[in-house]
């Protein structure tokens, strides 16, 4: 999350830049603001990435850099056209800024535009022909296409330039999810064991060892993995949660499969107000523990707790805790009781 101190800061730096355009802050108010809107943007924040990144456009309107992230901003808030005029405005600015090349391209593919995609990632591939970044998006982009051969190459080509930085993992996982999803598990298997002991807490890598071993039937390892990719990412991880909740539903632990695929809706669900940038993240998440409190889940959930207790992975309630469940559970039991008595009243009632 992001709180109001760390944006406070911003907004104290970025007025301070912008007092002093020409001295020693030249350009830091851009720069601020382009950070500031990138965080919010990573964290699903789009409402507040779209109001900082449209000052930092209009104070700064010849920052290609800045166009770029407010392309990319509206891009996933589903404005394709306002995205590719602002794509188009930063190729105009600086025709060799790299993260064009990695944002636009992937735009065009998803708008179903496959050439011009291509096109743009061989343009950008003819100015940075090492960009490892750039490759495997490139590489993602033709798997999608049904070019595994070609994605392969892609992807080959990026590990000969870098094979074992942190960037290197996102390629790994990029190929060996290819390999996975063409049925060759070792070779999937090998390309993320090479490189994980230098990087132990790569999420991606974790989760589709996961998977894999999930798949293989290797259900325990397959938990342990999925609760690392959840540890190393964070709690709401909502790929982490999905593969957690398919292996319990591979184990038969009904219960926990069923409460997490709930807490997951409703995660996805305040997620995706967020990225449409209909509401901010404050209020979403505001949704998401209304919806959670509905009668309906809580019938989900007790179960699920119950489940959990019974394997230690939290404590029995004791104490004030435990007393008011015992309270709560002799309400129920009561309830139940009298609704049996009513149904039994009706049923020996002459003339009912």
């Amino acid at each position: 999350r992001l709180f109001g101190p760390a944006r406070r800061l911003w907004r104290l730096a970025a007025n301070e830049a912008f007092k002093f355009p020409y001295d020693i802050a030249a350009e830091g108010g851009g720069a601020v603001l382009h950070a500031w809107a990138s965080a919010e943007f990573e964290r699903d924040n789009v409402l507040n990435a779209r109001v900082v990144i449209g000052e930092a456009l209009r104070k700064c309107p010849q920052d290609a850099a800045v166009a770029v992230l407010a392309a990319s901003i509206e891009s996933a808030a589903g404005e394709v056209n306002t995205a590719r005029a602002l794509f188009l405005r930063a190729y105009q600015l600086n025709k060799a800024d790299k993260q064009l090349y990695m944002q636009w391209p992937r735009m065009e593919g998803a708008a179903g535009n496959i050439e011009r995609a291509r096109l743009l990632f061989g343009y950008g591939l003819s100015l940075y022909p090492n960009n490892t970044k750039i490759l495997n998006l490139y590489a993602c982009f033709e798997e999608e296409q049904g070019e595994v051969e070609l994605a392969r190459e892609l992807h080959q080509r990026a590990l000969g330039i870098d094979s074992a930085s942190k960037t290197s993992m996102h390629n790994r996982v990029s190929w060996a999810g290819l390999e996975l999803r063409e049925g060759n598990v070792a070779e999937a298997r090998e390309l993320l064991r090479e490189e994980l002991d230098a990087h132990p807490d790569f999420p991606g890598a974790l989760l589709l060892l996961a998977r894999l071993e999930r798949l293989e039937g290797h259900l325990d390892t397959a938990e342990a993995y999925a609760r690392r990719a959840q540890k190393a990412s964070h709690a709401f991880s909502v790929a982490a949660m999905g593969e957690l909740a398919a292996v319990y539903a591979a184990r038969g632990d009904n219960a926990l499969a069923a409460n997490l695929r709930r807490h997951l809706s409703n995660v996805e669900a305040a997620q995706s107000t967020k990225q449409s940038g209909k509401l901010h993240g404050n209020a979403a998440w505001a949704s998401y523990y209304r919806q959670s409190a509905q009668p309906q889940q809580r019938q989900v959930i007790e179960p699920a707790w119950q489940r959990k207790r019974e394997l230690g992975l939290i404590r029995q309630p004791h104490g004030g805790a435990a007393r008011q469940q015992q309270h709560v559970r002799a309400n129920q039991q009561q309830q139940q009781k009298q609704q049996q008595q009513q149904k039994q009243l009706l049923r020996t009632s002459p003339g009912l």
